[in-house]
């Protein structure tokens, strides 16, 4: 999962295509937050 301050359009493709699971961008909000990690730790 990735997280970043750098959420400019075209981030999210790039760390996708880098072959990152997931992307967050800062600032983080709690629920965008815990639905990444429910989906990937179960």
């Amino acid at each position: 999962m990735a997280l970043t301050a750098d959420a400019m359009e075209g981030n999210r493709a790039a760390c996708l295509e880098a072959g990152m699971g997931d992307f967050l961008p800062k600032p983080i909000r709690l629920p965008e937050l815990q639905r990444g990690l429910a989906r990937w730790l179960g």
